[in-house]
């Protein structure tokens, strides 16, 4: 599996999220308004 996961590289499985803003650049009371941008499962977009 180390091959496969780990890190961020091509050709390796990732799961990752992008949201419409950094959350260490904001209030913590902004951070709800914070929206999902986009979800990559296991290399795959979902949404």
């Amino acid at each position: 599996m180390e091959r496969e996961i780990g890190s961020l590289e091509a050709g390796k499985y990732a799961d990752l999220t992008v949201l419409s803003r950094d959350l260490t650049r904001i209030p913590g009371d902004e951070i709800l308004g914070v929206k999902v941008e986009r979800v990559m499962v296991g290399g795959g977009w979902v949404v």
